[in-house]
């Protein structure tokens, strides 16, 4: 899941004010540049908190800071309670300001995380729908039999080019990828008798939310064996 615009929620401890913010980042200098507003926002605050996440699913980079407060108090519970919600390329930063209590460790942990809780609860939240873009050269008199493999698997063509051979470039969804790389591999044995295909069925992997491309961050093959050129007058 992703989440949409900025999100802010307060929680009152002994007079100590916890004051939550949720909102997009998409790097770590995005991040960055976050935390040092809300600094210039607070600058008699006794604490920032952060913690913040990013990155495609397979590798998403964390990051966390206590700010002064007692090692794993302050940043740890609100990572926590971030990664327990499964929002991505989200950063969460709650400001402190002391009331005269001391809150010993245990209501530290359980002020930034509730804290937390209750700014992302206020987060708006869409899915992130994961999507293959790649190409696929075809002569003329198979374009129609390839239309129809993509569309069994859901797929959505997003451009075609006229040469020599019709190109089309198509978008699926990830979780179809190994199978449809299997479909089209099996209709490229099928029509041409070869049994590798190369840099014609190269990918590249995208984040889209809602058709629009945020991100690009891996690129990957469809399955298929990397030997040599493809021969486009053989497919």
């Amino acid at each position: 899941m992703i989440h949409r615009p900025t999100a802010r929620a307060e929680h009152v401890v002994k007079r100590s004010r916890f004051i939550a913010e949720a909102g997009p980042v998409v790097s770590r200098e995005t991040a960055k540049k976050r935390i040092s507003e809300v600094r210039s926002n607070h600058p008699d605050a006794s604490h920032v908190v952060y913690a913040y996440s990013y990155g495609p699913e397979r590798s998403v980079q964390y990051a966390m800071s206590d700010d002064g407060e007692p090692r794993n108090t302050a940043g740890r519970p609100t990572l926590e309670v971030l990664k327990d919600s499964s929002l991505t390329d989200c950063i969460v930063t709650v400001v402190r300001y002391f009331g005269g209590t001391k809150l010993g460790t245990g209501g530290l942990v359980r002020s930034y995380g509730e804290a937390t809780r209750l700014a992302l609860a206020e987060l708006p939240r869409e899915e992130r729908i994961l999507r293959v873009c790649g190409s696929i050269f075809a002569a003329y008199d198979v374009r129609p039999a390839i239309r129809r493999v993509i569309d069994e698997y859901r797929g959505r063509v997003v451009s075609e080019t006229f040469t020599t051979g019709v190109e089309l470039e198509v978008e699926i969804d990830e979780g179809t990828r190994e199978a449809f790389s299997a479909a089209v591999r099996l209709f490229h044995v099928k029509h041409t008798g070869k049994t590798t295909v190369a840099r014609g069925l190269q990918v590249l992997l995208l984040e889209l939310v809602h058709r629009r491309e945020i991100a690009f961050f891996e690129r990957r093959f469809f399955g298929i064996a990397q030997e040599g050129a493809l021969n486009r007058d053989q497919v």
